[in-house]
């Protein structure tokens, strides 16, 4: 019931505009941002104490009782899921979130390895790879191009491993969105009704 309720009180918060940047709420209370991505045991120790109205330090409160709750009561797979769920909320952190989710999430799979439930991290982390490669330069194509396949090992690779995984499926999707096939058509605004038109590759 106490999981049930935290959820409840974490989506309730979450939801909640408060007109005030997470940011400028943290470093009122000299929390840096990067902390939010602590190991649980040293996130847990926040000294978040959210007044009233700061209905964005009250989710990141629910969450470090509910991430202290479950490793008191070891259970480690939900711990791990609400982790990954916490990573999510961070991404309004957008700056924090790119530089210091990759360790974490590296980590945690370090530490997941050889489990099926490490899908879950991977899935967070080939986000992050989808992030990344969507943010290159296009005329950087040699370094796109090595990047994109470090992603489509990984995830070839975990789907072969954890093909029974009941939501093995997500990486099936995110693989299947990567190798599916597209060109791109660019050329001036206006054509004139009888000139002649050449796509070229």
């Amino acid at each position: 019931m106490y999981d049930f309720l935290a959820r409840r009180a974490i989506e309730f918060f979450g939801q909640v505009d408060t007109g005030e940047d997470l940011s400028y709420t943290l470093a009122k209370r000299n929390i840096t941002q990067e902390s939010l991505f602590s190991p649980v045991e040293d996130f847990v120790k926040l000294p978040f104490n959210p007044e009233l109205r700061e209905y964005n330090l009250w989710a990141l409160e629910s969450y470090r009782k509910l991430l202290g709750s479950l490793k008191q009561r070891s259970m480690d797979e939900s711990l791990l899921l609400t982790e990954l769920e916490m990573f999510d909320y961070l991404r309004k952190l957008s700056s924090a979130h790119t530089s210091a989710a990759r360790p974490v999430l590296e980590n945690l799979l370090e530490k997941w390895e050889g489990n099926d439930i490490s899908v879950e991290v991977i899935d967070k982390l080939s986000q992050l790879y989808q992030q990344e490669i969507d943010l290159m330069d296009p005329a950087d194509s040699i370094q796109a191009k090595e990047k994109t396949g470090e992603l489509y090992e990984l995830l070839k690779n975990t789907i072969s491993i954890f093909p029974k995984y009941e939501r093995i499926s997500i990486l099936e999707n995110r693989l299947s969105q990567l190798t599916q096939p597209f060109f791109t058509i660019s050329g001036a605004s206006t054509f004139p009704i009888e000139g002649e038109k050449k796509a070229e590759s």
